[in-house]
């Protein structure tokens, strides 16, 4: 760059109401950002869920317990469920919270006609995501409440 170029362009930025401008305009596009940053979904950034899509994970958007996989959508944030509450329903009915096996993790399970017991976790079919026990030495199978058959 020229020293002339160079005299005009800090000339220009000495300028109060260009340093103002520069000022507000990164301040703009940080707040932006920030907002942005704050409201961005906690899982699967760019995939839908809720609704008619897929069940949403804790921390996501939701309008009513159904569109969230604990089956809970407290103050519009799908939330954690809270053991025997109903949480949500699906093709079977009710949705029942119950501590999943063994991490004793909070789970919105699908109502079934006849459950499935078993004397090991690993003894439950393919497409029962959950484990709960029963007595420590029974357990019962189940989907996520929501889960496609």
């Amino acid at each position: 760059m020229d020293s002339r170029r160079f005299d005009d362009l800090a000339a220009i930025l000495a300028r109060t109401e260009t340093r103002r401008r520069a000022v507000w305009l990164l301040g703009t596009v940080v707040g932006a950002v920030a907002v942005a940053d704050r409201e961005a979904p906690v899982a699967a950034k760019g995939r839908k869920c809720g609704g008619k899509h897929r069940r949403c994970p804790i921390g996501r958007r939701c309008k009513i317990d159904n569109d969230c996989m604990s089956g809970t959508c407290p103050d519009g944030r799908c939330g954690v469920c809270t053991p025997l509450q109903l949480c949500g329903s699906d093709d079977l009915g009710a949705c029942q919270c119950d501590k999943a096996f063994p991490s004793n993790e909070p789970t919105c399970v699908s109502a079934m006609p006849l459950g499935l017991t078993v004397d090991d976790c690993a003894k439950c079919p393919v497409g029962m995501e959950v484990c709960v026990t029963i007595n420590g030495t029974l357990f019962n199978c189940y989907k996520r409440c929501g889960s496609r058959r």
